[in-house]
């Protein structure tokens, strides 16, 4: 054995110098990592998790060729492969999930010891408040987020909602202009234009903590795909039932059911004893979601989803009560009004109150909806079935949609329910066909493709929108009507991206083919959601909301498209949010649609 002068021996010594290295390594890597993550942004968030999962989609020319272009068919693995075709799973950083890696996940971080927002000790009030207000001015109410100590916060990042109300005698109701804006200190406003006369309250709502958004920021980056969807596979008095989704990480090999001519993903574990082709139906398990949901919390995290924190009213010992009045300008009037353009795809646009601020979509005036966009007007009866002569209205969507679509069906008394139920599903996601032969006039109901998370369904019966578009025989009486949102709150932003494009350019070839065919987007509305960690994680509105920003962009170049923004319409109304609205809001919704497809020409009768 070799000893040096100091009695080491140099084998040892030789060991511990390597020792060294690696533990200098580790130090510097963790600095290094350290650092990165607390400079990254607080926005981050928004910024980076709708980075390209698949393709650069930022960089993508949407072709206006019938051709979808070729950047667009290279997305994912075995993209070119038959239906069913049996492939290995690959873990969700191999299939491009690295654009989540740049999560603020150590701002502000969680521990054992939460200062949650609270919305019973947040306080609001009202700027510079005034003796008088007349119609037509502009409220600051403005917001100081504290915590059950009643310490006040000192970072932003809470998701506030707010709305002004009479309920009393006008039914009447607003939301605020614009987003609310977050100062970044734990305080916040929100700006009203003040649209009747007459009382006017206001109600602030704490509808998630940002200590909760941390923790969802969080479980989205570590978990993207959290619905538990499954498909059943049905041969020869056989049954096997497996799990599906989007991506699939697991080490079992695959069914592989990515759409040929949509190039939408979908996967499913193989069965053990049937073939990929034997897969019938498909559902979203309701009970392991919320087990599997239950289990992403960690140590700590569960004391701020407790029901006292999340979609609460901020309360006020003396309730905040303006009165309106109206103005020299405007007498005679008794809502603040704008001389409206018609509603058409180039009248679309929200309008400006003066401070270069936005204002809301419209307000509520004895339940009536008055648009700030266009001139919507009610249509009888007598008219909308002159107006819908000869017409096809095809609804792709969601059961928001499928709303529309039932509400046509219920209300013209000509509209005849043509659907065939060949299964129990029907009823739900379709098709639903309703056609009034004596006007020549059909409406149609499609669920949009997966994901779906509603009970069991045929699959045969599952229609990618971006097909069906494609197949459409087009012409000036065909009207389409979109809607994707409420079943994409389980994937990432870039798989909802990606959806789009495929709408996109399935738009695009639509209107080579039509340039007169009239396309209606329906924009995500505010639900109510249960107070468990399983609905927060997976039904929020702050992520729907970022669903919604995603749909503008990626769809704000086509031409001719109206969206009509129905988050305001079920904001504000006194009877709630709901994935479902009340009926006196989806009646307003119409109205919204019908305005644009009688206007012009088939205006007649509309009053």
């Amino acid at each position: 054995m070799l000893i040096d002068g100091r009695g080491i021996s140099i084998g040892v010594r030789k060991w511990l110098f390597i020792l060294s290295i690696v533990v200098y390594s580790v130090i510097c890597y963790k600095s290094y990592t350290a650092e990165w993550y607390t400079t990254s942004p607080l926005n981050s968030f928004e910024r980076h998790i709708s980075a390209p999962r698949l393709t650069n989609l930022d960089s993508i020319r949407y072709s206006k060729a019938e051709k979808t272009p070729d950047s667009l068919l290279s997305f994912s693995m075995n993209s070119q492969t038959s239906l069913g075709h049996v492939v290995q799973a690959t873990s969700p950083t191999e299939v491009g999930l690295s654009s989540y890696n740049a999560f603020d996940l150590n701002e502000n971080h969680l521990d054992v010891d939460l200062q949650v927002t609270s919305p019973r000790k947040s306080t609001y009030r009202i700027v510079e408040l005034q003796n008088k207000y007349v119609i037509c001015d502009t409220l600051h109410v403005f917001i100081e987020a504290r915590d059950d100590s009643n310490h006040p916060k000192h970072f932003g990042g809470d998701y506030f909602r707010a709305r002004i109300y009479n309920n009393q005698k006008l039914n009447a109701s607003s939301s605020n202009n614009g987003p609310i804006i977050d100062h970044g200190n734990g305080t916040y406003s929100a700006y009203f234009t003040l649209p009747w006369i007459g009382l006017v309250n206001i109600e602030v709502s704490l509808i998630l903590p940002s200590e909760v958004i941390r923790i969802l920021k969080r479980i989205y980056h570590e978990h993207p795909y959290r619905m538990v969807y499954e498909g059943k596979f049905q041969l020869g008095g056989k049954t096997e039932i497996t799990k599906c989704h989007v991506h699939m990480n697991t080490s079992v090999q695959l069914c592989n059911f990515t759409d040929e001519v949509a190039h939408q993903p979908w996967f499913c574990e193989k069965p053990k004893h049937l073939p990929c082709s034997s897969w019938i139906e498909h559902h979203g398990n309701s009970p392991l979601t919320e087990s599997m949901s239950n289990g992403l919390l960690i140590d700590g995290e569960p004391a701020a989803f407790k029901t006292k924190n999340i979609r609460r009213v901020l309360l006020r010992s003396r309730p905040v009560t303006i009165k309106v009045q109206s103005s020299d300008q405007m007498e005679g009037y008794h809502l603040c009004k704008s001389n409206l353009a018609a509603c058409t795809p180039t009248s679309s646009h929200i309008q400006n109150d003066g401070r270069n601020m936005p204002m809301v979509a419209g307000f509520y005036y004895r339940d009536v909806w008055h648009s700030n966009i266009c001139n919507a007007k009610y249509i009888g009866v007598s008219a909308t079935r002159s107006c819908l002569q000869n017409k096809r209205l095809y609804f792709y969507g969601d059961s928001t949609l499928r709303q529309w679509h039932n509400y046509l069906q219920m209300n013209l008394p000509t509209l005849d329910d043509v659907t065939l139920y060949e299964h129990r599903s029907t009823y739900k996601i379709g098709p639903l066909i309703a056609t009034d032969r004596k006007n020549n006039f059909t409406s149609l109901f499609f669920h949009h493709g997966l994901p779906i998370r509603n009970s069991w369904m045929l699959t045969k019966n599952i229609k990618y929108e971006c097909n069906e578009i494609n197949k459409l025989n087009a012409d000036q009486n065909t009207v389409v009507v979109l809607n994707l949102w409420a079943h994409f709150t389980s994937v990432t932003l870039d798989d909802y991206r990606w959806r789009l494009v495929c709408v996109r350019n399935a738009l695009t070839r639509l209107y080579q083919r039509s340039p007169r065919t009239l396309v209606i987007i329906k924009s995500a509305n505010t639900r109510s959601f249960a107070y468990t960690p399983m609905s927060t994680i997976n039904f929020n509105d702050w992520y729907v909301q970022k669903l919604d920003s995603v749909m503008r962009e990626v769809l704000k170049d086509v031409p001719n498209i109206v969206i009509i923004d129905v988050w305001d319409m079920t904001n504000c109304h006194r009877t709630g949010s709901d994935v479902h609205p009340h009926e006196l809001v989806v009646r307003e919704e119409i109205k919204m649609m019908m305005s644009y497809v009688c206007s012009g020409k088939n205006a007649k009768g509309i009053s």
